[in-house]
């Protein structure tokens, strides 16, 4: 009778032991990878909205004639104008239209496979899909952006962009995580051959 108690107490010492190992393994090394791997998928589906969103402006000609080259009569680059109206026409034709793909609920749910949690890639694409819900905290934010970089010898490339920002809550198995969405999204480039005597466009 005795070695029968003896038997179960260590039977349910066992268990218990097996139990709190599995949450600590949860909590330490699974947890935190459906974190990292739910932001991923949230960044991905939020990117492939933004790129969604440019593809609609060029659909209606907006991306058309933003920049225009401004040279003296010998043919010198002297600066770059920007269409101010187009521009401000098309920031807001592509908040107005990010807004519409947020409000929808099929499209602010993405995926991950429940292999990528592991640390082997060749089940990174197996097992079911998690889904991941996805919110935004508050109202985005769209302004336009600029950048002026070197392009190899004696060539220099304007790029005008979008710039999305937001505050994103995943929720994941009942755990809401947030985090700061950003992405840039270019909308018009322009490649410059010859000396660049300004820094870019004003007013951007």
């Amino acid at each position: 009778m005795k070695r029968v108690k003896r038997r179960f107490v260590i039977f349910v010492v066992a268990v218990l032991l097996t139990v709190m190992a599995g949450a600590w393994c949860f909590e330490v090394r699974i947890r935190p990878a459906m974190d990292v791997a739910a932001e991923n998928a949230a960044v991905n589906l939020l990117r492939s909205h933004t790129a969604e969103c440019a593809s609609f402006c060029a659909e209606n000609g907006l991306l058309n004639e933003l920049i225009k080259e401004v040279r003296s009569p010998s043919g010198r680059l002297e600066g770059l104008e920007v269409n101010t109206a187009t521009v401000n026409l098309l920031r807001g034709c592509f908040a107005n239209r990010l807004e519409e793909l947020l409000e929808q609920r099929d499209a602010m749910t993405a995926s991950f496979p429940l292999g990528s949690l592991t640390d082997f890639y060749v089940f990174s694409a197996s097992g079911p899909s998690v889904k991941v819900r996805v919110f935004c905290q508050n109202s985005f934010t769209c302004r336009m952006v600029s950048d002026l970089r070197e392009a190899g010898l004696n060539q220099s490339l304007y790029t005008l962009s979008i710039r999305v920002e937001a505050t994103v809550q995943t929720l994941t198995g009942g755990r809401k995580r947030s985090f700061v969405f950003s992405d840039e999204v270019p909308v018009c480039q322009r490649l410059i051959v010859g000396a660049v005597p300004f820094s870019g466009p004003e007013g951007i």
